[in-house]
């Protein structure tokens, strides 16, 4: 495999605070070697349900 994907999920920390705080994070960003993305909060807000839209890319609703 060629490709690889790091996937860093920052669990209860609001954006602001990551585009402040993570430098090393911003820097990879900054040169290029790392995307951000942002998502929506899901209801329940609870990690499980939110990690499971996070891999299936559906709602809780949908997910179960």
């Amino acid at each position: 495999m060629k490709t690889k994907l790091l996937l860093i999920i920052l669990d209860g920390v609001p954006y602001r605070n990551f585009r402040r705080l993570f430098g090393n994070l911003e820097g990879w960003v900054d040169s290029g070697d790392a995307r951000v993305w942002t998502q929506r909060a899901v209801l329940p807000s609870i990690s499980a349900s939110c990690y499971a839209s996070i891999h299936t890319g559906v709602a809780p609703a949908e997910h179960g």
